[in-house]
């Protein structure tokens, strides 16, 4: 599969890369076997490469802190499943609600953001897997988390945050299920 940095995270460790449904699978269960629900495919080889595109797979639990990201854009690709990324002005106020599904759930199921916006992705499908892409290399201090939003340790502000952001889409939110 590739090289594990941690049960979060798997890099491409060879030349050529072919993704089928059952690596997408191994993700899943990778995914639901670790606590913060997610796991990721690495296609570049390290955090050095100028281009990075991820396999990314959360669970409908995953808690997506919201961020932005100073020196990038970031192109989001559905391939299965359905949310909604949420855009916001710096004090937190949620700006814009953009839903999201794969090909078939007749939404878009593609976007790119270049502002430099705060944004957060809420889960709406049991499993979420998606393909982003951006800019490297990977800085760290290259994304900046707001001091509105719960960092992620506190399981009960997490919660707490997580239905106030459920309960600000809800009318919004696409039925999987339904096509426009």
């Amino acid at each position: 599969m590739g090289r594990e940095v941690n049960p979060e995270v798997i890099y491409n460790d060879g030349t050529l890369v072919a993704i089928d449904a059952a690596f997408i699978d191994e993700l899943k269960r990778k995914a639901l076997a670790n606590p913060r629900q997610r796991c990721r495919f690495c296609v570049h080889t390290d955090e050095g490469d100028p281009l990075h595109e991820m396999l990314i797979v959360h669970t409908r639990d995953a808690y997506v802190r919201p961020h932005k990201h100073l020196c990038r854009s970031e192109s989001f690709l559905v391939l299965e499943g359905c949310c909604s990324i949420v855009l916001f002005e710096e004090s937190g106020v949620a700006r814009e609600v953009v839903n999201l599904g794969s090909a078939e759930s007749g939404l878009p199921f593609y976007c790119k953001s270049t502002e430099k916006l705060y944004h957060s992705v809420l889960i709406h499908s049991e499993v979420l897997v998606f393909l982003e892409t951006t800019q490297g290399p990977f800085r760290r201090d290259d994304t900046v988390f707001p001091p509105w939003a719960p960092q992620g340790d506190d399981a009960s502000a997490v919660e707490k945050y997580m239905d106030a952001l459920h309960r600000l889409v809800a009318g919004r939110v696409p039925n999987p299920q339904q096509k426009r």
